[in-house]
């Protein structure tokens, strides 16, 4: 039987997977890397992906915030192929004092309790929230934090390291 020439022979099942196209911080956000569909597989280097850090902290590393307020930290972790929720990788919280700071407090601060320990707390669909006290921090052995410039590292096995800057004052 003579075939059409816009015709199509499939001689083994075809494989489509949603991969994710991202950057080595692995996160989608606005005007990053999109979600991408490959052919045969692929994936990502991690499970998860994130939001990367969400407001009130500035991605660009310009917040200031006011010393003795609570600074909630917040991300959303999706699965990498189907992007849907993940509410099973709660991230920790790392917090230390890299350099002298700067600047006019631009930050709104949460009148909220602080949490304790450091691992954030599942908010719902994906979104985790940690209410970082600059005060009797647990990052400072109880004591207040000082003024200056602090770098925040949310981690956890399933999704590369979110990392920001912002300045106490």
């Amino acid at each position: 039987m003579p075939r059409s020439p816009n015709a199509l022979l499939f001689l083994a099942p075809l494989v489509l997977a949603a991969a994710c196209a991202s950057d080595a911080s692995n996160t989608l956000a606005p005007g990053g890397p999109t979600p991408v569909l490959t052919v045969g597989g692929g994936g990502c280097s991690f499970p998860d992906v994130t939001s990367g850090i969400l407001q009130p902290i500035n991605a660009d590393n310009s917040s200031v915030f006011q010393l003795g307020r609570t600074i909630p930290v917040k991300v959303r972790v999706t699965d990498c192929v189907t992007g849907a929720a993940d509410d099973n990788q709660a991230p920790q919280v790392a917090l230390g004092l890299v350099g002298p700071g700067g600047g006019s407090v631009n930050e709104l601060v949460s009148s909220s309790a602080a949490d304790v320990g450091t691992t954030m707390r599942n908010a719902g669909n994906g979104q985790y929230i940690f209410n970082l006290s600059t005060k009797n921090s647990q990052f400072n052995a109880g004591q207040d934090l000082t003024p200056g410039t602090y770098q925040l590292t949310l981690s956890s096995p399933a999704f590369a390291d979110v990392v920001v800057s912002f300045v106490l004052r």
